[in-house]
């Protein structure tokens, strides 16, 4: 099973802004309307998108990847019922 780990927007950013200070020597400007800011928003909205892509690409392979009970789960998501 595939554990995808899901982060939240404000998350994302808060972890872009901890790597960019830990790596620079002086303090950077993270307040509200500062380019860095709009820059680590930018970054964290592509990576929600992406995070939705690859959790649309485990649900369609759900299926494929599935054995006993875990197709039973998978069909009852959907209204189905394995047949005797």
């Amino acid at each position: 099973m595939v554990t995808l780990t899901i982060q939240n927007f404000d998350t994302l950013v808060e972890n872009e802004a901890a790597a960019a200070q830990a790596a620079s020597t002086q303090p950077l400007n993270f307040d509200t309307g500062s380019v860095l800011r709009a820059i680590f928003e930018a970054d964290a909205s592509q990576a929600l998108w992406l995070q939705y892509l690859a959790v649309l690409v485990l649900s369609a392979t759900r299926l494929a990847t599935s054995s006993g009970s875990d197709c039973d789960t998978f069909g009852a998501d959907f209204g189905f019922t394995r047949l005797p």
